[in-house]
């Protein structure tokens, strides 16, 4: 058991479940997204019931490759347990993964975000099998300090200087927290508040400070409790308190492939700007940032300095760095590091899969969806397929829709898809003739 990839098969575990606040019902649809990087002799193991539909559409539309799926289904005491650590718990999910491993001899584990339970599972599984199994990920402590907001900010400080993450302080309880907030309220519009250990905005908590200031420590306790009891309770400590930046010209993110030290030093594979919505800052999808960016060059050079800095650390695999430029003209706008995401994500496996489909050329320019639409116009993956028809993208297309996951079909809930067209434009056409294409309602083409 080691860290890193090795010839043979590839195990796909899409599970998200581990990271705080993500592991709710409505994020099983997602597990199918890290299926999209698995192709012939892979396996894909899978938390939730199979989508038959969607997996004919990347066998025979996408042409990625006869994988094979293990299903482990179940919830423990009624709540959701990662599917990982399912098939270290039930016999008969880690009898057929480990009968898997020896036929094939030998596998390298993927996982979303590589935490200690997949770690434990690589080692059962070379214990008990006899063959070698790799992880491709970091070890879990590695892990941990990457993808928590706090060590990230350190970190950014210790290289950059004091200005170069966001103005924030922690707090370590309650007390803190009332303490902290009233003060930082009274300097700027808006705070947010945040469990360092979260994803994205899934533990974000916007607060507008004409909220909050008046209020006697009493009432504040109590409406931060309110607050924060709406996503978790009771609250978790640390937590972050940040001011939130009301000038905000680009949210850009760096996407890294790093690699284990003798094998080189990290890769910038893409430079996105992310559409985020909401008071929290939700990710809605993301677009290649244009070649004559001005600040493509600072991107680079910091990016790659954090890389370097995780490698040192032992960091191995996916890995990208989210920030924001703040000002009055991004050619002088001030570069704020937010987060390190650690893990897969949604901006990662589709970049990665399109240069898989489009090979050394590369793809056309394109938009990625997330929470685009709504589904509810047609009963199913198949069904949505047929409906689209046209706009649907296939091998030797410049243009149309790949769909990342069968969520806005299956769940009833919003896509996640990637639209190839002409220009951001085009791209933004495409997915609304796509929404108009499956509302209720709709006549078919």
């Amino acid at each position: 058991m080691s860290e890193g990839d090795a010839p043979g098969p590839y195990v796909f575990f899409g599970d998200a479940g581990e990271i705080p606040l993500l592991d709710r019902p409505d994020n099983v649809a997602l597990e199918y997204r890290l299926s999209m990087l698995a192709g012939d002799g892979d396996l894909v193991v899978l938390g939730s019931d199979r989508n038959v539909a969607f997996e004919e559409y990347k066998a025979s539309v996408l042409n990625l490759g006869q994988c094979r799926y293990l299903p482990v289904r179940g919830r423990e005491n009624g709540r959701h347990v990662p599917v990982h650590i399912r098939c270290l718990n039930d016999v008969a999910a880690f009898d057929a993964l480990a009968g898997f491993v020896s036929a094939a001899g030998g596998v390298t584990l993927v996982p979303h975000i590589a935490t200690g339970a997949i770690w434990a599972l690589a080692r059962k599984l070379a214990r008990d099998t006899g063959k070698t199994v790799h992880v491709a990920g970091p070890p879990p402590a590695v892990t941990r300090f990457a993808n928590d907001k706090m060590c990230f900010s350190e970190l950014v400080r210790a290289l950059f200087g004091p200005y170069s993450g966001m103005s924030e302080v922690s707090a370590h309880g309650m007390a803190a927290l009332v303490g902290r907030v009233r003060e930082m309220a009274r300097g700027c519009d808006k705070i947010v508040l945040k469990l360092p250990s979260s994803a994205g905005s899934a533990g974000n908590f916007p607060i507008f400070s004409n909220d909050v200031v008046a209020l006697s420590p009493m009432a504040l306790w109590t409406y931060l409790q309110r607050l924060i009891g709406q996503v978790v309770m009771p609250p978790e400590f640390p937590m972050i308190v940040q001011v939130w930046e009301n000038n905000v010209l680009s949210s850009p993110s760096v996407q890294l492939w790093i690699p284990r030290p003798e094998a080189g030093d990290p890769v910038i594979e893409g430079l996105f700007e992310q559409v985020l919505t909401g008071a929290g800052g939700q990710f809605a999808g993301a677009r290649p940032l244009p070649g004559d960016h001005p600040r493509i060059a600072d991107l680079c050079h910091e990016g790659a300095m954090l890389g370097l800095a995780l490698q040192a650390m032992g960091y191995f695999g996916r890995c990208s760095f989210d920030a924001v430029l703040t000002g009055d003209s991004i050619e002088t706008a001030a570069l704020h590091w937010i987060e390190c995401n650690g893990r897969w994500g949604g901006v990662s496996v589709p970049m990665t899969l399109l240069n898989r489909l489009f090979g050394e050329e590369g793809p056309p320019s394109y938009a990625i969806m997330h929470n685009f639409g709504q589904g509810g116009g047609v009963a199913g993956f198949a069904d949505g397929l047929e409906v689209l028809g046209d706009l649907i993208w296939r091998p030797g297309r410049d243009t149309g829709i790949i769909f990342n996951t069968p969520s806005g079909f299956e769940a009833g809930t919003s896509f996640h898809f990637v639209a190839l067209a002409s220009s951001d434009e085009a791209a933004t056409d495409l997915a609304d003739a796509m929404n108009r294409r499956l509302a209720p309602g709709a006549n078919p083409p």
